[in-house]
């Protein structure tokens, strides 16, 4: 370990920031290919992040049903995302998914079996066929710890509790990172060969929202501020409730019911073939139209009928396991009783631009899971995202180890270095502007009432002024101290969240029509003359400028969907 005046330099081939599914599957592969790598991560690896949150996989293979295959899945995703994905990544994904699969097995994930000890397989709404398993509900852990096993017998350097909050560049290139070290306050710097991002999403924008707490972004600001290109950010995923995915499933027969405040099963009128079994996008429209014409409870949402499900299945109780818990706080039983939902935000799907190898446009740097934008499109379908990650983590991992291995040991640029410690120096002791729990919660209720699940031009306006209003106000944290400061960690979180926002509402000021997940109030109807094409943001002169691309896929109007 070198210095560069009180600041502890340490060098590495590949640099990974983030520890969920798809940072620790590309450390794995940069590691076996021969790399010295490092992974920083801002919480607990293979414990904080989106990946230990997910539910379901999906992959085709020696279990798909008669006439399922990979063009079905491919058109499935596809269509799912508006048609706005990228078809040769999908293409990759289904290809690949079914060895990283197996690779997880090797490694000791467990899934769902049935009594014949074959893989329990269901169906998820969007898919042609059944094709979706999970472990006890909830994947991510299983698939998490099998990663992270991995990672230790592989030797791996964890740097838990230590957050990236610049990336350096040096050369034209991508030359590592400035992170903080949360114990002792200080600032270190990782220098690197190569860079991969594996930071997760945004979701932290929105309250409420399903979002872990890291999802505020880091990434995405950095790679923009050495130049990477961004896409689709102003694209979000909501669900019609935080508990479960209504209807997003079919086992047994039977779906729960959806009523308005009347009592009525008003999913007949938007959806009269499937009813309930429908994606979350077609759900979320459905039940914020009831709203808007005034048939929503007091509360602003509607109701879930779980009664007439066939409890003494144990696969019924067991996927309604947390409903039936959380209503039990309040005396409430969805055996017996309706249970009220809400939407709320659940998964951006913005982020850098990168090809099939995880590259962006920046040398130096690549980016794989929820940090990259434009795999699947505005909008994606169940159990697609698990598989993504694994194979696009192993894809830039490898990609990474290979350039570093033939790169020369790159320079640090001091001057980088002073100005990041002046910035975190000045966040931590400043006392302008409000403090930042307050600020923080102001930006999630705005971004959700002004720029949520239904967005007009008067609204994204409004929230677009006061915005940068609060931005020039600042904010201040409450402790001063430098050691084991979390509500640093949270004023360096704020600053990417504000900025992400900022994009979010340009991005969805610009564009004139409703798609999938994305609706615009005064542009009700999907238009693919003029908007069936990417959004991409970049820096330029310190400001954020939009421009446009035509998606990468041949199936945009040779399949109809509804928008």
């Amino acid at each position: 370990m070198s210095s560069l005046g009180n600041v502890p330099v340490t060098k590495t081939d590949v640099l990974v920031v983030g520890s969920g599914g798809s940072a620790l599957r590309a450390a794995i592969e940069a590691k076996v290919h021969g790399a010295s790598v490092i992974v920083l991560t801002k919480g607990l690896a293979g414990r904080s992040g989106c990946s230990q949150m997910t539910a379901h996989s999906s992959i085709i293979g020696s279990r798909s049903s008669q006439g399922d295959g990979a063009e079905v899945y491919i058109n499935d995703v596809m269509k799912g995302g508006g048609f706005l994905g990228n078809q040769r990544l999908v293409e990759i994904v289904v290809s690949e998914g079914p060895d990283r699969v197996r690779e997880l097995e090797k490694w000791g994930a467990q899934w769902d079996r049935k009594p014949d000890g074959s893989i329990h397989v269901y169906h998820m709404a969007g898919h042609s066929f059944p094709r979706t398993f999970t472990s006890k509900g909830n994947i991510g852990k299983m698939v998490q710890g099998a990663l992270l096993q991995e990672a230790f017998r592989q030797g791996l350097v964890i740097h838990e509790n230590t957050a990236a909050t610049r990336l350096l560049f040096g050369g034209n290139r991508v030359v590592g990172a400035c992170a903080l070290n949360f114990f002792d306050g200080k600032l270190e710097v990782f220098s690197s060969k190569s860079t991969i991002l594996a930071t997760g999403s945004y979701g932290q924008i929105y309250k409420p929202s399903t979002a872990v707490r890291e999802d505020t972004g880091d990434g995405h600001v950095m790679a923009l501020h050495v130049g990477a290109s961004l896409v689709d950010m102003e694209h979000t995923i909501f669900l019609p409730t935080e508990e479960l995915n209504v209807g997003q499933k079919w086992e047994n027969g039977v779906t729960p019911k959806l009523l308005n405040a009347l009592g009525e099963r008003f999913m007949q009128k938007y959806n009269p073939s499937g009813l309930e079994f429908a994606t979350k996008e077609v759900i979320v429209r459905a039940v914020l139209q009831e709203i808007r014409e005034g048939r929503g409870t007091k509360n602003g949402g509607v109701y879930v009928d779980l009664r007439h499900l066939p409890w003494d299945q144990e696969v019924v109780r067991d996927y309604y396991s947390d409903i039936v818990e959380s209503e039990g706080l309040y005396g409430r039983n969805p055996r017996n009783d309706l249970v009220e939902m809400k939407t709320r935000a659940h998964a951006p799907v913005g982020g850098v631009m990168t090809d099939e190898h995880g590259r962006t446009n920046v040398g130096g740097l690549y980016a794989a899971g929820a940090v990259v934008g434009g795999l699947y499109g505005n909008a994606r379908i169940s159990g697609f995202v698990s598989i993504s990650c694994l194979v696009f983590g192993r894809r830039a991992g490898q990609s990474a180890a290979e350039e570093a291995l033939s790169t020369a040991s790159p320079g640090c640029p001091a001057e980088e270095v002073k100005v990041e410690e002046e910035r975190l120096t000045r966040l931590l002791t400043t006392n302008d502007g409000e403090q930042v729990a307050r600020a923080r919660n102001w930006l999630q209720t705005t971004m959700m009432e002004k720029a949520g699940p239904v967005k007009d031009q008067k609204d994204l306006l409004d929230a677009l002024n006061l915005i940068r209003e609060h931005r020039k106000l600042g904010f201040h944290t409450t402790s001063k101290n430098r050691e084991h400061n979390l509500e640093w960690l949270e004023a360096i979180e704020l600053e990417n969240l504000f900025e992400i926002a900022e994009m979010v509402v340009i991005g969805s000021l610009a564009r004139k029509e409703s798609r999938t997940s994305f609706l615009r109030k005064d542009y009700p109807n999907r238009d693919d003359e003029n908007w069936l094409r990417n959004t991409t943001y970049e820096l330029r002169n310190g400001k954020v400028a939009l421009g446009y691309r035509v998606p990468n896929n041949s199936r945009g109007k040779s399949v109809g969907i509804h928008a």
